[in-house]
């Protein structure tokens, strides 16, 4: 956790005092350069529970508490829809608010699996620890896989939306974001399936129960597969519905949008 704290506030220092040259560096154009630099200031203020939040999900599904992770997550995603509501129109604080209403969501998560902990619900507690070289490797090779998975996406995003920007211009970064919104549909059932997977295939690996992690991953790769195609088909349909709509708001035609 300490070096979720550290990497956290070094990022927070960094999107809050740097926010204009990050939004530059990221490929910001004059078009979207003040709405960046609002939602990177105000969603910077908010990464150190974030981080937290993120961090302790695993630990606290692992330590025999996955419907509370469960419950958080959709309190805490509740919690970003009204507000990002609240904030973008009543109270018209436009791209602000919607990084607010992220931000305060992700505390509220964070606050809510912290209390597993506090409460001393399961096996794991904050207490001091030494570090060791050969923990650190066994956690660096564990991880560097996830590691590159994670950072590949926004990766792939970023330079793809400069050549996007540079060759044919803004409206080409609008289309592919609609296209990444359908992929990150997607892929939120990849993810919400392994991660609840992970508390199985430990019990399951530690009873030495290999027949039983068999079949626990038939049965999960049957259902994401069936679940993934129909939240891909329903999300292109939408996305290509968005896709139209926005053209005939650039281009005024007398056909409404249905």
């Amino acid at each position: 956790m300490t070096g979720t704290v550290v990497i956290s506030a070094l990022l927070m220092l960094s999107g809050t005092c740097l926010t204009g040259p990050l939004c530059r560096l990221m490929g910001a154009s004059d078009t979207f350069y003040q709405l960046t630099t609002e939602y990177l200031f105000w969603y910077s203020v908010f990464i150190i529970p974030s981080g937290l939040s993120t961090a302790l999900q695993g630990f606290c599904r692992n330590d025999g508490s996955p419907v509370l992770v469960s419950a958080a997550t959709i309190i805490g995603t509740a919690v970003n829809i009204v507000g990002d509501y609240l904030l973008i129109f009543p109270l018209k604080m436009g791209v602000a608010g919607a990084a607010i209403a992220t931000g305060v969501s992700q505390l509220i998560t964070f606050l809510i699996i912290l209390s597993h902990f506090i409460r001393k619900k399961g096996m794991l507690r904050f207490c001091r620890f030494r570090v060791e070289g050969a923990l650190l490797h066994k956690i660096a090779v564990r991880g560097l896989p996830a590691c590159i998975a994670q950072f590949a996406n926004p990766m792939t995003t970023l330079w793809i939306n400069k050549m996007l920007a540079q060759q044919i211009g803004d409206i080409a970064v609008d289309a592919y974001s609609i296209i990444s919104y359908v992929a990150t549909f997607s892929m939120g059932v990849f993810f919400g399936v392994s991660d609840g997977l992970q508390p199985l295939y430990g019990q399951s690996y530690g009873a030495k129960t290999g027949a039983r992690c068999a079949t626990t991953s038939g049965r999960a790769s049957s259902s994401t597969s069936r679940a993934a195609s129909s939240s891909t088909a329903r999300c292109s349909w939408s996305a290509a519905r968005s896709a139209r709509c926005s053209a005939r708001t650039l281009r005024p035609s007398p056909t409404p949008c249905a």
